[in-house]
């Protein structure tokens, strides 16, 4: 998946920058999407449901930790 997604085939280019440029492409890419489903879960949750809470914060602050890292 990650292959096809990073173009790897005879007609993309080997340089190094491209390939690190379409692999950030992919991770913001699936990044958002884990932020998306994680939004649609936190609307949907009982809002008393604190240890529910204290997950989605955690997992949060993980995507935000690794979209500075990639965001360097």
């Amino acid at each position: 998946m990650i292959d096809s997604a990073l173009n790897v085939s005879s007609s993309v280019s080997e340089d190094p920058q491209e390939k690190l440029t379409q692999l950030l492409t992919f991770l913001r890419s699936r990044l958002n999407v884990i932020s998306t489903s994680l939004y649609l879960l936190e609307t949907s949750l009982d809002p008393a449901d604190n240890a529910a809470k204290k997950y989605l914060i955690k997992i949060n602050q993980e995507i935000d930790s690794i979209r500075k890292y990639i965001n360097e």
